[in-house]
């Protein structure tokens, strides 16, 4: 997890966001108060939905809405949870999920 998140900050990234295990990822510095302005696409993820700021304020005054890429599309559902954290599954959601402020939807 950590090599992830230090590969993410070294590729320029400004925030990660996972779904997934509450009692995991914030051992990681992510948490679901950070990721209160983003709006996950799947669900109402309660505390599974969490995000960490790799550039400081990097989420200041940010809202809008994650879109992952088709691949997940179906992935995650209602009631879904990832039983196991996946190193896999983060770093592709680092990679390939972005984030559309409410400004620029259409």
């Amino acid at each position: 997890m950590r090599g992830g998140l230090e590969e993410s900050r070294r590729l320029g990234y400004a925030i990660v966001i996972v779904l997934g295990l509450p009692d995991y990822y914030p051992l990681f510095g992510f948490s679901s108060k950070a990721a209160k302005a983003l709006e996950c696409p799947y669900y109402d993820a309660g505390d599974a939905w969490m995000a960490h700021e790799l550039i400081p304020r990097a989420l200041d005054a940010v809202r809008g809405w994650v879109v992952y890429p088709p691949a997940f599309d179906g992935a995650l559902l209602k009631g879904d949870l990832l039983r196991t954290p996946s190193i896999e599954f983060t770093i592709s959601t680092i990679i390939h999920a972005k984030l559309v402020r409410d400004d620029q939807k259409t």
